[in-house]
């Protein structure tokens, strides 16, 4: 995802989260300051499966609505901007390729501050 976000958001750079459930964070920005975080956090009701570097490229992991429920955390810290529609799109786009999704999928924007 990493790779096919960064083909998206040319001038962009992302890795992996090393968290728990996992997420992808931006490094690199058009216009970063030092210091500025953000990240697509995932939240998973069951976790995902903990992937290594020999997980082949192509590997599918089941996601249906009744084992396990996805959300996705938005973090931007430390004077990082909030998360623009461009990059949200792109991500939008990306994850659509990458996660094998029914119509129970559904996007919803929460406003506000934590």
């Amino acid at each position: 995802m990493c790779e096919m976000l960064a083909r998206a958001m040319p001038g962009y750079e992302f890795i992996p989260e090393p968290i728990s459930d996992g997420g992808i964070q931006i490094i690199r920005w058009p216009g970063k300051m030092e210091g500025g975080y953000k990240t697509f956090r995932f939240v998973t009701s069951q976790g995902f499966p903990f992937l290594t570097d020999d997980v082949a490229d192509g590997a599918r992991f089941k996601m249906n609505r009744n084992s396990n429920v996805v959300a996705i955390q938005l973090k931007a810290f430390h004077g990082a901007p909030g998360f623009s529609d461009k990059e949200l799109g792109a991500f939008r786009e990306v994850f659509a390729e990458v996660i094998e999704m029914g119509e129970w999928v559904f996007y919803k924007r929460v406003l506000g501050k934590m």
